[in-house]
């Protein structure tokens, strides 16, 4: 193998780049630099048009909510030792993991008939983890989304998938 080609990673690709960096006062999170910045809020800009193009609803819920929030979705047992967790006033508070749970507490707020379905709902702020995977990547898509319509869910994924790979060819 290649000596120039071992082990050159998005990570050390952006940080030569000038376009983020990572310090250890914030492990796993991003610093973004101006040039960075101006990539990301192009390449989300490009992912909201998409988005809106194929009838999602931006929302944006709170990044900290009480753990009997995940708990309740399931979420708790699944990523429960991975998600950033707080103790403040005898209350359990984590940082989202993901933007479902959230999600389906705007859903709820009224009563909906199926004729509202399917309701497409896109949160622009990532959900979090410890995992080492997620601590060493800024890879991970701004928007997670929630199709209440659960049967066209992996139609949507397939369809998102190709447009994508198209749009980086």
């Amino acid at each position: 193998m290649d000596d120039k080609a071992v082990l050159k990673d998005h990570r050390q690709i952006g940080q030569e780049l000038d376009l983020f960096s990572f310090h250890d006062v914030s492990p796993g999170a991003v610093y973004w630099h101006a040039k960075g910045w101006l990539v990301y809020r192009a390449i989300t800009d490009f992912v909201r048009s998409l988005l809106a193009t194929r009838g999602y609803q931006e929302i944006s819920t709170p990044i900290l909510a009480k753990a009997d929030l995940f708990k309740r979705s399931g979420h708790w047992e699944h990523y429960h030792e991975n998600m950033f967790v707080l103790d403040v006033d005898k209350e359990t508070y984590a940082q989202k993991p993901m933007n479902c749970p959230e999600a389906c507490l705007i859903y709820a707020t009224k009563t909906r008939s199926y004729h509202d379905l399917p309701i497409r709902l896109a949160d622009c702020k990532a959900g979090k983890r410890q995992k080492d995977a997620t601590l060493k990547s800024v890879s991970q898509h701004p928007y997670l989304t929630h199709n209440i319509e659960m049967a066209q869910l992996f139609k949507v994924t397939v369809n998102w998938s190709k447009t994508m790979t198209n749009f980086l060819k």
